[in-house]
């Protein structure tokens, strides 16, 4: 009897003991992996939620496991659904809310940095308006320079706020500002360029009336484009900048490249062109890649910090090389200013983007709902 017993005692003891650690290795198991399709489960409520970058990753873990058949086929579907609806930066509304949601990305308006920055340079506009007047007119003596300059200032500011009654859609007004800075800075570029010619030039009233002339249209203008397309203070931002450092890059490189050999109006002309170029350049690409206003400033940061690092470089061990002077120094700053542009589109790839304004009257937006079966797709807005 004793001996029965402690062979029982001893057979429960291993197999009762290995049972109960098998059983309790697979409950371990079973929390710390969860099974395929409660792991479904959850990737299919991300998508319903419309975290689709989220769904997408959790899809792709699915797949590396996923039975055959139907279920494989179902992830494969919903993984590519998930990655398009992320690439086009699609946004997940409730049908009740999808007509609201729609008229407000219509109708954004500008934004208060926009329109006080559009003041600014209204004000600035009036003045060198009144400077433009006082040359026109031959006028003698301070007043008659300062008192249109005022009256040209506030009239401009006035009449920026009467059409901000209503105000201005979004990326309007930084449209307009990028214009106007464009406007000059090409007004400058093609008088200086004239004027270094070695001709007889122009005389003060015309080259006056060439700078107001596309200062005036490169606002107006501005501001017409980015009304009917839709621009963003991004965007807007990143067609200024283009121009800008297309511009002085341009020039750096022309003079660095060919030197002594070129007239001092090539050097001009070629920023000129630059400036031109660039600006188109940077237009159709911030249609594309729909840039935010913090983007285009370290894109900014990259052109100074290239340019001021390789040409302050240059210019610190210059007398250390055989052969130097200006023009590898500008060769070398204007290369700066390129690479610094380019690691900087490289390192703000993956920041926000600011879509542009939907102008047509066509609009829509996907919509999904679940159901018992699983989920259904379609598409709301207005044609």
């Amino acid at each position: 009897m004793g001996m029965r017993f402690m062979i029982g005692c001893l057979v429960w003891v291993m197999f009762g003991w290995s049972g109960s650690a098998s059983a309790e290795a697979e409950t371990t198991s079973q929390v710390e992996r969860p099974s395929w399709d409660t792991r479904f489960d959850a990737a299919y409520q991300t998508l319903a939620r419309g975290e689709f970058e989220a769904a997408s990753t959790a899809f792709k873990a699915l797949l590396v496991d996923a039975p055959e058949g139907a279920q494989r086929t179902r992830v494969e579907t919903l993984l590519a659904l998930s990655d398009e609806w992320a690439m086009k930066g699609f946004t997940l509304v409730l049908g009740s809310d999808a007509t609201e949601t729609l008229k407000a990305r219509g109708n954004r308006r500008r934004t208060k940095g926009e329109i006080a920055g559009l003041y600014v340079d209204s004000v600035v506009y009036g003045l060198g308006s009144g400077i433009w007047v006082s040359i026109l007119a031959d006028t003698n003596g301070a007043a008659g320079v300062i008192l249109p300059s005022l009256a040209l200032a506030g009239g401009s500011a006035g009449l920026l706020y009467y059409l901000d009654q209503d105000p201005l859609g979004y990326g309007v007004a930084r449209s307009a500002s990028a214009g106007l800075r464009l406007g000059l800075y090409s007004g400058i570029s093609w008088v200086t360029w004239n004027e270094s010619r070695g001709t007889d030039g122009l005389d003060a009233k015309v080259n006056a009336s060439l700078i107001w002339g596309f200062s005036t249209a490169g606002m107006v203008g501005g501001g017409l484009l980015g009304q009917e397309l839709g621009a963003t203070p991004g965007a807007a931002s990143m067609v200024e900048s283009g121009g800008l450092w297309a511009s002085v890059t341009s020039g750096f490189l022309t003079f660095g490249l060919l030197g002594d050999a070129i007239e001092s109006d090539t050097f001009f002309l070629a920023s000129a062109i630059g400036l031109n170029l660039g600006a188109l350049g940077a237009g159709f690409l911030a249609a594309k890649s729909a840039p935010s206003t913090a983007r285009v400033r370290y894109l900014d940061l990259g052109a100074i910090s290239g340019g001021v690092l390789f040409g302050g470089a240059y210019v610190a061990f210059a007398d250390m090389a055989d052969s130097g002077g200006a023009q590898l120094a500008s060769l070398v700053t204007g290369t700066g200013i390129a690479g610094g542009l380019t690691l900087a589109w490289i390192l703000t790839a993956d920041m926000p983007k600011d879509a542009f304004v939907e102008r047509s009257t066509v609009a829509w937006t996907p919509t999904l709902l679940p159901t018992e079966d699983g989920l259904a797709f379609g598409a709301m807005g207005t044609f």
